[in-house]
């Protein structure tokens, strides 16, 4: 049985680490990207040692990340992390396509956008699912798919986080909400 890998560093300009879990089996069945949750704001990879243990007792590499946390960074420079883990998880040769993204709370939001732009199986454990029908029910959220590019700061955007700034809150006291800015701004609840 191969060791698990603690804290091997995936970008090396931000000195960010990923732990890497092998498959504990004689089948190789893939790799599950695991990413951990914690409101944008909070949570580190230890807090998926157990779940990872599960994914590789049934046979796949598992990797769980660190990734940059607000308010030092704000989204969406988590998805920018996981590109970053992506090419160098391609590029070490660690990888092939054979890969699920699976994360909880704000870790499950960005499975699915992971997930979403790679073409890979996501599972969200409480993140938002249906984000075009919620967008769509909340005209002062901005929301895009479209890390890559960034946002346009006109009229100028405000980041709020749950109930514990302002009293806002979206879907959960996790989800991290980019807003309109506007004298009337509205505030949603759900």
């Amino acid at each position: 049985m191969t060791s698990i890998e603690r804290d091997v560093q995936y970008d090396e300009r931000l000195d960010l680490r990923t732990d890497l879990y092998p498959a504990t089996t004689t089948e190789q069945r893939g790799t599950v990207l695991l990413i951990h949750g914690g409101g944008w704001f909070r949570g580190d990879k230890s807090k998926e040692t157990k779940a990872a243990s599960i994914f590789a007792d049934a046979g796949y590499q598992v990797v769980v990340p660190n990734f940059r946390l607000a308010p030092d960074y704000l989204y969406p420079a988590p998805l920018v992390d996981m590109d970053s883990l992506v090419t160098w998880l391609r590029q070490s040769g660690r990888i092939d396509d054979h890969v699920a993204v699976v994360g909880a709370s704000s870790g499950g939001n960005m499975s699915v956008e992971v997930g979403l732009k790679y073409g890979w199986p996501a599972v969200s454990l409480s993140g938002i699912i249906n984000i075009e029908e919620w967008l769509a029910a909340h005209p002062d959220v901005v929301g895009t798919l479209a890390h890559q590019r960034p946002l346009t700061l006109t009229p100028r955007l405000l980041i709020r986080m749950g109930p514990t700034m302002n009293s806002t809150r979206a879907l959960s006291s996790n989800t991290l909400v980019l807003l309109r800015s506007t004298t009337s701004a509205r505030r949603t609840t759900t």
